[in-house]
């Protein structure tokens, strides 16, 4: 699902956009953590380093 979806979808059913975007996101990134063994330890970092870097700026790995 694509966030235009979503958000079309918060316009169908009366919801803030952006509390849906917000399930969407999460849900997306349990999708991609369940099974790891480090996922607290993946979500407290990307927590931690989030004010570093703003939308325009991006990791290389």
């Amino acid at each position: 699902m694509k966030r235009e979806l979503v958000c079309k979808l918060a316009e169908v059913y009366g919801c803030n956009p952006n509390d849906l975007i917000k399930y969407w996101l999460a849900d997306k990134v349990y999708s991609i953590l369940n099974d790891e063994d480090t996922a607290a330890q993946v979500i407290a970092m990307v927590a931690e380093d989030m004010p570093k870097y703003s939308k325009s700026s991006s990791i290389t790995v």
